[in-house]
C-alpha cells in the first residue's frame, strides 16, 4: 500500500468498503456497504439523499410527492407523520387547534376551523344552542346568546314593541313586550290612576283617569251633562247639570238673566227681563201687567192702571174717556157720556142742568129752561102753567093763578107760548137740536097767533112772573 492509498483491497469491486484504494464513503458515488444509493451530490430531493439513502417519509428531506418531512413521529406539530400538512379536519389537534374530530361535521363539539363551538360561531351546536346566526345582532331571528328570540328575553324583536325581561304590567312594558297604554287593562304604575281597558268614558275611569265633572265625559248615574269646561254661560253647568232657568247663572242665547229666586215680580221674569206686557207686575216698576196689548180692559198696554181719564174707553166700566176734566163736552169727568140731567152744562147742547129730572125748577128735565107756558110750574116763580092762551081759564097768561085781562102790550096778549116738549099744540111748528152723544131730544116749540108777531124770546126779555 503507497503512501497515497487510503486501502487496497486488491479488487476492482465498488460494493465495498475501498474503492479505488480510497475508504468507501457516502457521496462517492460509489454505494457501499450500508449504504441504499449514492449519487456523488448533496441534492436532497433527488432520487438519493445525501445520506445515501433512497428518499422516504420521515426521513426529513421533503421528496415529491411529500408535502412536509420534518423527521420525527409528531403529528401535534405541523408536519404529520405521513408526511402532509397538518390542517384542520386530520384527525390530529396541532399547535393553534382547540380540537380535530376528523369531520365536516360543524354541529357537534368540534366546528368551523377546529374550534371548540361557542355562540355566535355561526355553527348551531345541539347539545347547547337553539340557534346560532353567527352575528351579534340581538334583533334578529337568533339572540346573541344563542336562543330563539321570545318574548321576556329582555332583547327586543322585529315584531316586538318592547321587551323588559320581566313579567311586570305595571311598567311601561307589558309581559306581552306591548307598550303599557292607557286602556290596555293593566294599571301603569305612577302614570295611570284606573285602567279598566275600555274605551268607554261613561264609566268610573275616563281615559285612565277617575271619572269626576269637568272630565268632558258624562257618566252614566252620576252625571246628566259634562261639557268639559268651567263656563257656566253654556247649556251645562259646571256642576255638570244641564242649565235652566232659576240656577242663578245666565245661558247665552237663551236666557236675558237669571236671579236664581221663584220670584216673578223683581227685575228678572222667568229668565227674561222684566218688561211691559210680560203678565207678571214689575214691583215699583208697574202698577198691572196683564200680558197683553189691549187698552180697554183694566190694565193699560203702558202697564198703568185703568182709570177714568186716562184717554182709553175701558169696556164695560166706562162710556167714554176724552183724557180730560172738561165737564161741558161729551164725555165727563166720571168718563159717563154726557146726558141732560148729568147736572154738567154740556156745550152746544143743552141750554141748563141742574142734575135732576124735576120739572118744577127753573131748568127742565130736558135741559131746557122752564119758562111760562111750558105746561110745567117753576116752583120758584109761577103759580101756574096750563100751557094755553086762554087768559080767563083761573091761570093767567102770565103763570098766576086768577084771571087778569089782557091789554095791549100785557104778557101773552098775543097768547103766544111755549109748549112743553114732545107736546106740541095743534099747528105749532117743531124744530129739534140734537147730538150723537145726547141721549135724549129737545124740542123746542113755539107757536105764532096771527095777532101779534111778537116772539116769546122778546117777551121774556121784557117780562118776568110776579
Amino acid at each position: 500500500m503507497w503512501g497515497s492509498e487510503e486501502c487496497d483491497d486488491a479488487n476492482k469491486e465498488d460494493g465495498d468498503t475501498c474503492i479505488d484504494c480510497k475508504a468507501q464513503e457516502c457521496g462517492d458515488g460509489h454505494v457501499g456497504p450500508g449504504e441504499a444509493c449514492d449519487d456523488a451530490n448533496d441534492i436532497e430531493d433527488d432520487e438519493c439523499t445525501s445520506a445515501c439513502r433512497f428518499p422516504s417519509c420521515g426521513d426529513g428531506n421533503v421528496q415529491a410527492p411529500e408535502e412536509c418531512d420534518d423527521g420525527d413521529a409528531d403529528d401535534t406539530d405541523a408536519c404529520l407523520q405521513t408526511c402532509l400538512n397538518a390542517t384542520c379536519g386530520d384527525g390530529i389537534v396541532h399547535e393553534g387547534e382547540a380540537c380535530d374530530d376528523g369531520n365536516a361535521d360543524n354541529h357537534d363539539a368540534c366546528v368551523g376551523a377546529c374550534e371548540l363551538p361557542s355562540c355566535g360561531d355561526g355553527f348551531v351546536d345541539a347539545n347547547k344552542e337553539a340557534c346560532d346566526d353567527g352575528n351579534k345582532v340581538d334583533a334578529d331571528a337568533c339572540t346573541n346568546i344563542c336562543g330563539l328570540p321570545s318574548c321576556g328575553d329582555g332583547l327586543k324583536q322585529e315584531l316586538e314593541a318592547c321587551d323588559d325581561g320581566n313579567d311586570d304590567d305595571t311598567d311601561d312594558c307589558l309581559a306581552t313586550c306591548v307598550k303599557a297604554n292607557c286602556g290596555d287593562g293593566q294599571l301603569w304604575a305612577q302614570v295611570e290612576d284606573c285602567d279598566d281597558g275600555n274605551a268607554d268614558n261613561t264609566d268610573a275611569c275616563v281615559q285612565c283617569k277617575p271619572a269626576k265633572c269637568g272630565d268632558g265625559a258624562v257618566q252614566t248615574g252620576v252625571e246628566t251633562c259634562d261639557d268639559g269646561n268651567a263656563d257656566d254661560s253654556d247649556a251645562c253647568l259646571p256642576t255638570c247639570k244641564p242649565a235652566k232657568c232659576g240656577d242663578g247663572a245666565i245661558e247665552v242665547g237663551v236666557e236675558e238673566c237669571d236671579d236664581k229666586n221663584g220670584e216673578n215680580t223683581d227685575d228678572c221674569v222667568s229668565c227674561k227681563d222684566a218688561t211691559c206686557g210680560d203678565g207678571v207686575t214689575w214691583q215699583k216698576h208697574e202698577e198691572c201687567d196683564d200680558g197683553d196689548d189691549i187698552d180697554t180692559d183694566a190694565c193699560l198696554s203702558d202697564c198703568t192702571l185703568a182709570v177714568c181719564g186716562d184717554g182709553k174707553v175701558r169696556a164695560g166700566v166706562e162710556a167714554c174717556d176724552d183724557g180730560n176734566f172738561v165737564e161741558t163736552d161729551g164725555c165727563i169727568s166720571n168718563c159717563k157720556a154726557a146726558t141732560c140731567g148729568d147736572g154738567h152744562l154740556w156745550a152746544g147742547q143743552e141750554v141748563c142742568d141742574d142734575g135732576n129730572l124735576s120739572d118744577a125748577d127753573p131748568c127742565l128735565s130736558t135741559c131746557v129752561p122752564n119758562v111760562c107756558g111750558d105746561g110745567f110750574v117753576d116752583a120758584t116763580k109761577e103759580g101756574c102753567d096750563d100751557q094755553n092762551a086762554n087768559n080767563n081759564d083761573g091761570c093767567a097768561n102770565n103763570c098766576r093763578l086768577g084771571a087778569v085781562a089782557l091789554g095791549a102790550g100785557a104778557p101773552n096778549a098775543d097768547h103766544s107760548c111755549v109748549v112743553r116738549a114732545g107736546r106740541p099744540a095743534a099747528g105749532a111748528t117743531a124744530t129739534m137740536a140734537s147730538s150723537a152723544t145726547a141721549t135724549r131730544p129737545t124740542w123746542a116749540m113755539s107757536r105764532s097767533i096771527s095777532r101779534s108777531s111778537i116772539s116769546w124770546r122778546a117777551r121774556l126779555a121784557r117780562w118776568s112772573p110776579g
